[in-house]
């Protein structure tokens, strides 16, 4: 019973992340073809952590289908009293247009820090009612086709030495020029 609570309690709680639009579907379909050249160099960064980050944010300039939409992932990763921690990466965007660019990234930093909030209280008090560590890791892959950016982001918790993990994916797709948020899909 209280894994089945605790089930329903953190996928509501991911599926409270800021979602963009009231439509599931904007626009024509991306492709899913293309994935990232190369994984982008990472280094800590916690927005919300009282310890100060041991180097700048580094991040390969990543390449696109498209010339007018750059980014680079953007690590976070911590611990909360060495009962649960966090490892993940956002994009953060360069758009042609630099309001755009700010909307996107805006969109994205919020849900950083909502993942973040997320561990710091669910994922932490899971790990303390199972007296085991909990851990959340989570990749985002962005795909870039006919002027539409697609991110789709995948969390993934584990407690102890438990071989259930719960996932939550989000998809989110963006218009490259403006920096709307034309879509959400969860599951």
């Amino acid at each position: 019973m209280k894994k089945t609570a605790a089930a329903i309690l953190a996928a509501l709680m991911l599926l409270s992340l800021p979602a963009c639009g009231s439509r599931q579907s904007a626009g024509p379909e991306p492709a899913q073809s293309q994935s990232r050249p190369a994984q982008s160099a990472q280094s800590f960064q916690s927005p919300q952590s009282s310890q100060t980050a041991a180097g700048s944010v580094q991040a390969q300039t990543e390449t696109t289908a498209d010339p007018q939409v750059t980014y680079q992932d953007v690590f976070y990763g911590d611990s909360v009293e060495e009962t649960a921690s966090y490892t993940f990466t956002v994009p953060a965007f360069t758009l042609a247009d630099a309001a755009a660019t700010a909307k996107i990234n805006q969109f994205y930093t919020d849900l950083a820090n909502q993942v973040i909030d997320y561990t710091q209280k669910t994922v932490y008090q899971k790990a303390m009612s199972l007296s085991v560590v909990g851990l959340l890791d989570g990749v985002s892959d962005v795909t870039v086709k006919g002027g539409v950016i697609t991110v789709v982001f995948k969390v993934t918790v584990t407690y102890g030495n438990n071989e259930e993990t719960e996932t939550h994916t989000r998809t989110d797709t963006f218009d490259a020029g403006t920096g709307e948020c034309t879509g959400t899909v969860k599951s």
